[in-house]
């Protein structure tokens, strides 16, 4: 049996009709994938954003007992007593030093999980089309 295609009226009108259909696909995928990485984007964000204020929150705070402990230290009477307030002093920097190293890790991980959300978008975009001429119909009114 021959291959009967369709006519070449007939087969221009079904072409453009599927590249009309095909491009509404991508278009709409592409839609989809942008909404995706802008809600993605925007709750690393807020998560990036909440992680920083916390840590900072725990930064103003060994600043200010620093700062309390340093009034302490010119206020205090005696030599041990200026002693035990100025190890008290050094042990709360050792602290705010670590909270200023855990707050620069997390700027790196928000930036690393960024940077594995525009990569993974990426390869979304590398999509891979294929068409198959699965059957043709043709049909005739008496």
């Amino acid at each position: 049996m021959a291959d009967i295609g369709p006519s070449e009226d007939i087969g221009s009108v079904l072409r453009d009709n599927f590249e009309r259909q095909k491009a509404g696909i991508i278009e709409s995928i592409s839609h989809k994938n942008g909404n995706y990485f802008e809600l993605e984007l925007e709750k690393l964000d807020r998560w990036g954003e909440d992680l920083r204020n916390s840590l900072k929150m725990v930064l103003k705070e060994l600043e200010d007992q620093i700062k309390e402990l340093k009034k302490a230290a010119r206020l205090a009477p005696n030599l041990p007593e200026k002693l035990k307030i100025e190890k008290e002093r050094r042990q709360l920097e050792s602290k705010r030093d670590e909270a200023w190293k855990q707050y620069d890790d997390a700027a790196k991980e928000i930036e690393r999980k960024k940077d594995a959300l525009i990569d993974e978008i990426e390869a979304k975009l590398q999509q891979h089309l294929s068409v198959e001429n699965l059957f043709t119909i043709r049909w005739q009114v008496v």
